[in-house]
């Protein structure tokens, strides 16, 4: 038998880990530094996912794909410059990145199945 309370923290250590292994199960890959970066914290009945900056514009997309719906244009310059496949493209304005959603459809799809699994591991041998 254990403690309430570490019932609680087993829980929600538990929650943590497959809520971190569903995001990396999902996560778009290109180099895998998302995929190795990501962590989730729980901490006074708080989520906090930690991941690189980019991973927000892979979840909504960018440019006409993404919140702002316009065209990416360059600020200062003339052009836009990036390489594709090793060669240096120009470009007065690009269309963007379609949205590659990963962590939306982890919490709308498996977070309240993660939920009861851990409270029935965790809370069945409860002292009372």
């Amino acid at each position: 038998m254990v403690s309430i309370e570490k019932a609680i923290k087993n829980f929600t250590d538990g929650l943590a880990i497959d809520l971190r292994n569903e995001l990396v199960t999902k996560a778009p890959v290109d180099t895998g530094l998302l995929k190795n970066t990501i962590r989730v914290e729980i901490n006074d009945n708080v989520i906090e996912l930690i991941m690189p900056e980019y991973a927000i514009y892979l979840e909504y997309g960018t440019g006409i794909y993404g919140p702002l719906k316009r065209p990416i244009t360059p600020k200062t310059a003339k052009a836009l410059k990036f390489k594709i496949g090793g060669k240096t493209v120009f470009a007065k304005s690009i269309k963007g990145m379609t949205p590659q959603p990963f962590i939306r459809p982890v919490f709308h799809q498996k977070f309240t199945k993660l939920v009861i699994d851990n409270a029935k591991r965790h809370f069945a041998e409860v002292d009372l």
